[in-house]
């Protein structure tokens, strides 16, 4: 079977919004090679893009429309385009004076440093230029190996999955809970139960994880003794595994995220024969409706776990804040005394 492609061609679209987007500084992709100039920013719910250059920080979209999609970002905020635009309109307020074209430089000060810099604002991932830099040179090699592909096989092969995609989200509507539970078209009450413990839960996770970043900044700033560096790395990847499970919790099924057949069963069959396939290695509907449903499950109770042992770090950040307060006031009072 052929290897799936990278995503990089189904990213290529006019604008997405909410997202870490990239372009060629001239020109586009069909023509990009190596070493060529980039351009990156991020794009608001409106598909406004806004990046950093030598004239500041310029808001637009009408030379963004051969873009590609670095990272989506939604997901992150629960796909809430609003609180995303909020964000974004902050971080651009707050650090407005840092982003003047008279501190913009070519390496040490530009494009990448804007971008990361919300990201880390947002408590998004510990991006860094390097790793950036690594995809986007994957993504190079895969743009000017593209052309030798077979076209023709690529096109089928996507064809197949999309049909096998719709098949599949069929078969989900068909066979997975409503959205309303009410066995009449009254009594709604589970319902709203229902939606309000969702809700409550997205704000209880919206609140660890600011917490979570007010902790690190705290413990960042407080003496490296050992009971300070073993909680501060204990929250920095409790922070990384949160962030990876509300994002995968919030993401909605694609073509990618499914483990979808990669042959027709009967096809294969009237092809090779019954004793040439077997059985057991085909996935079918029902099989993938499984497996989604038990990695839906799985997620979720990660989730939780997750969010329980940040409470539990949480406890013990507050205990060392009040340690270290205590401490500093006795260390105060001692100075006072001495003079």
């Amino acid at each position: 079977m052929l290897e799936e492609p990278p995503n990089y061609l189904h990213s290529r679209q006019s604008i997405t919004g909410c997202a870490v987007i990239i372009k060629t500084s001239t020109g586009n992709f069909q023509k990009y090679i190596n070493g060529d100039d980039l351009h990156i920013g991020i794009s608001d719910s409106f598909t406004v893009v806004h990046s950093f250059w030598n004239h500041g920080v310029l808001s637009e979209s009408d030379n963004w429309a051969d873009s590609i999609v670095v990272c989506g970002l939604l997901p992150f905020f629960f796909n809430n385009s609003e609180w995303f635009d909020s964000s974004l309109i902050s971080f651009l307020q707050l650090y407005s004076s840092e982003y003047n074209y008279r501190n913009y430089d070519d390496w040490n000060w530009n494009c990448f440093d804007f971008v990361l810099n919300f990201l880390k604002f947002i408590n998004f991932g510990n991006y860094t230029k390097l790793v950036i830099c690594t995809s986007l040179y994957q993504m190079a090699e895969f743009l000017e190996d593209f052309g030798s592909n077979d076209v023709n096989r690529t096109v089928d092969r996507n064809d197949f999955r999309t049909n096998q995609f719709q098949i599949f989200t069929h078969e989900y509507r068909d066979k997975s809970n409503p959205a309303c539970c009410a066995e009449n078209g009254n009594d709604h009450s589970k319902c709203a139960k229902e939606e309000a413990s969702v809700r409550n839960s997205k704000k209880e996770i919206v609140n660890i994880t600011r917490k979570l970043q007010k902790a690190l900044i705290s413990l960042e700033m407080m003496n490296n003794s050992g009971a300070v560096v073993n909680v501060l790395e204990a929250i920095r990847f409790i922070n990384a595994q949160l962030r990876e499970l509300i994002v995968k919790n919030s993401s909605e099924f694609s073509a990618t995220t499914i483990p979808l057949p990669e042959y027709d069963e009967m096809d294969m069959k009237c092809f090779l024969g019954d004793e040439q396939i077997a059985n057991s290695q085909i996935a079918n509907s029902q099989s993938i409706m499984q497996l989604v449903n038990e990695d839906v499950i799985k997620t979720k109770n990660e989730l939780n776990l997750t969010v329980a042992q940040a409470e539990l770090l949480l406890r013990e950040f507050e205990k060392l804040k009040m340690e270290n307060q205590r401490a500093t006031r006795i260390i105060n009072v001692a100075y006072f005394n001495y003079y």
